[in-house]
């Protein structure tokens, strides 16, 4: 699970895990995971909710980052370079919103968001009923 978790965060651009975000990792996971376990009522969580265990707690890895070492960030590249417009012929689509107003913090708290919320959906399918 550790392993996964430090490969997302080399994916979004975070770079290399140090030892205190080791054990920063190790304690959100440990939080994140008995937090799905009392939403499903089981004692483990399930295979099939890895990758929503992933997701959170790499969520609130970036959220702890954010709030007490932003520095710790600048490496993020946060600046969408996602396709904008299109033409062809007399035909314009416009696939980007926000004409370019929103700011690199803007774009990393809505991307923090999506991953503390991710999975949320898929707790039906697993939950139990407690007696």
């Amino acid at each position: 699970m550790y392993e996964k978790i430090v490969e997302l965060l080399a994916a979004i651009g975070y770079g290399a895990v140090s030892d205190s975000d080791e054990i920063a990792l190790r304690f959100v996971i440990s939080k994140v995971e008995s937090e799905i376990r009392n939403e499903i009522n089981w004692k483990e969580v399930p295979r099939e909710l890895e990758n929503v265990l992933v997701c959170r707690v790499v969520g609130e890895f970036l959220l702890h980052k954010k709030t007490f070492a932003p520095a710790d960030l600048s490496m993020l590249d946060l600046s969408g370079a996602a396709v904008r417009q299109i033409q062809a012929g007399d035909t314009n689509f416009v696939l980007a919103s926000g004409e370019g107003t929103e700011t690199d913090g803007s774009r990393l708290s809505a991307f923090i968001n999506h991953l503390l919320s991710y999975g949320a959906d898929q707790f039906s399918a697993f939950r139990r009923i407690r007696w």
